[in-house]
Formats: C-alpha cells, sequence, structure tokens
C-alpha cells in the first residue's frame, strides 16, 4: 500500500525539517558570502534588514512578487484549502495536489524572500508567523483570518514607523 503524507499531516515533520534546512542554508549563505567577498561580511543588514533604506528597485520586486502570490492565493483559494485541510479528498475530487501544495511552498518562499530582502530574517520569520498566530485567535474562517493577518502585519508596520518618525528609534530590529 503506497500512503502518501498529506501536508497537514506532515506539519511537525515539516516544522523540524524547515528548522534544519533553514540553518543549513543560513550556514551555507554564510560560506558563500565569505568565498564571493574574500572578507566575513556584516551580517546587520541580513539578520535585521533596513526598511527605510530599501531602494526603489526593490520596493518594485516586492510588489511585482506580491501580486503574484495574492493572484495565486485568490485564483486558487479553494483548490488551496482543500489541499491544506484533506489532501486526500481533494485528489479524490480532482484538483491536482502536488501543483497546488508546490503553488504553496512556492508562494511562500517567495513572500519570505521578498519580506526577509526588507525587515532581515529575524523580522521575517515573526511577520510570517505572529500576525496570522494573533488572526487565529480573532476569527474562525480561513478567508477572515487571512484579511485579519494582513491588517495586524500593515499596522504591526505602520506602528513601526510612527515609532520610528516620533522617537528617533531605529525602524528595524537594528
Amino acid at each position: 500500500e503506497i500512503y502518501t503524507l498529506s501536508l497537514h499531516d506532515a506539519l511537525p515533520i515539516c516544522d523540524a525539517a524547515l528548522s534544519g534546512i533553514w540553518t543549513g542554508g543560513f550556514a551555507l549563505g554564510m560560506i558563500l558570502l565569505v568565498w564571493a567577498t574574500g572578507e566575513l561580511v556584516d551580517l546587520e543588514e541580513y539578520l535585521l534588514g533596513s526598511v527605510m533604506e530599501t531602494p526603489p528597485a526593490r520596493l518594485a520586486a516586492m510588489g511585482v512578487s506580491a501580486a503574484g502570490v495574492l493572484a495565486c492565493v485568490t485564483l486558487g483559494y479553494n483548490k488551496l484549502l482543500a489541499v491544506a485541510f484533506d489532501a486526500e479528498l481533494a485528489g479524490l475530487r480532482g484538483v491536482d495536489v502536488r501543483f497546488w501544495e508546490t503553488v504553496f511552498c512556492v508562494a511562500t518562499a517567495l513572500s519570505v524572500a521578498m519580506l526577509a530582502w526588507t525587515v532581515g530574517i529575524l523580522l521575517a520569520i515573526a511577520f510570517m508567523s505572529l500576525p496570522a498566530v494573533a488572526a487565529s485567535h480573532l476569527a474562525k474562517r480561513l478567508s477572515t483570518q487571512m484579511v485579519v493577518t494582513v491588517a495586524i502585519a500593515f499596522a504591526a508596520s505602520a506602528a513601526g514607523l510612527a515609532v520610528n518618525a516620533a522617537t528617533g528609534l531605529p525602524s528595524s530590529a537594528a
């Protein structure tokens, strides 16, 4: 008998794998940076980011990426939802489970990469998880949770920038 592990069943395994991949990727990235530059690199920008110093070209790339992710989620919402909650049933109903799991993974990776580009990897981790956790306590439906998550993230960003403007404190973790 062939057993396939759905995305929902694999979450604990994925968390451990993600942790290992993140740590290994970070170590490999450090090695590549040293090899590419021939010197130790200041990690502050990579870890902590610099929101106020993000170049316009980077902002444009982020806008295009965000539009692509939004389009994927909007157009494939029902299929993504079906795959996330019961991949086996979704497959039986004709949903291409592998394709939609790949779309989900690519959209997540793209979102993390774009966010880390601006706020650094440490705040990116917080921005990808904390607003979603808070929204899950405020709304029952996934679609509502997604909207609330975005609202919380925007509110937190605006509040952080307002504190920066008012006090001169850093606009990111740096």
